[in-house]
């Protein structure tokens, strides 16, 4: 008879013996078939990227994962592009960057999540890190980013990088008060005021004037004249009269004029 798995085939007055599909023998009437590994490389294997697992008698080919093929054992297995509309894709506001059996997911710059292929991707607070922005700068928020200004008062060429420091409203070029007023520059700010003698409802927008201190007070002692000059003013006695201070001590008649 035959070997073992050997197939016994009878013909007209005798018989023969093969070994079934997938398996081979020398002699199928004595030797044993044995299994045909086809994945081995002269076998007839798989298409191209195809994985080849032998089994008892025969093989299988597929596709690993991320190619696909309607025939792997013929047709080459190729890549499944899963960043197009039917594919699984990314979470919400991930980006899916397509790879060669696979797929990234990635947030963009100034978003994180723990997981992009599943958890949407959440904006970043850079305000929270005090590092953000140079000394002084106030820090803004924005979807993706974030912004870095100086407070009113203060400049940078670089708020991010280069520290805000005060700028002097009352430097050359930069008419901050009202004609006549005198700026007093401040730590992020300014002042204006009129030099004594002058006045204005507001220094910063109307020009100071002159007081009249003749007319508004507080004026010369009783009997003394008053004239008034550009931010100040004079006391004096008539002639004939005399007074230690015209200003506060009344003038008198002189005795020799008696």
């Amino acid at each position: 008879m035959c070997a073992d798995v050997a197939l016994c085939i009878n013909t007209e007055g005798t018989f023969t013996c093969s070994c079934p599909t997938g398996f081979t023998s020398a002699e199928p009437f004595t030797e044993a078939c044995l299994n045909v590994d086809e994945c081995l490389e002269d076998g007839p294997g798989c298409a191209d990227v195809a994985v080849c697992s032998d089994f008892e008698g025969g093989y299988d080919c597929a596709c690993p994962e991320g190619f696909q093929s309607e025939a792997p054992f013929t047709e080459a297995c190729l890549d499944i592009d899963e960043c197009l509309e039917e594919g699984p894709g990314c979470a919400d506001g991930a980006g899916c960057n397509n790879t060669d059996g696979g797929y990234e997911c990635t947030c963009a710059e100034g978003f994180e999540s723990l997981d992009p292929f599943s958890v949407s991707c959440l904006d970043i607070d850079e305000c929270l890190d005090p590092l953000s922005c140079a000394d002084g700068a106030l820090c803004e928020n924005t979807e993706g980013s974030f912004s870095c200004s100086c407070e009113t008062g203060y400049s940078s060429d670089s708020p991010e990088t280069i520290a805000c420091e005060n700028i002097n409203e009352c430097g050359d070029g930069l008419p901050a008060c009202a004609s006549g007023a005198v700026c007093s520059d401040t730590d992020g700010s300014f002042e204006c005021s009129c030099n004594p003698g002058f006045e204005s409802e507001d220094p910063f927008i109307t020009p100071c004037t002159d007081i009249d201190e003749c007319i508004e007070g507080p004026g010369c002692a009783e009997e003394a004249n008053c004239n008034n000059q550009s931010g100040t003013y004079l006391c004096t006695c008539s002639p004939g009269f005399s007074s230690e201070d015209p200003f506060t001590s009344p003038c008198i008649e002189d005795c020799g004029n008696g």
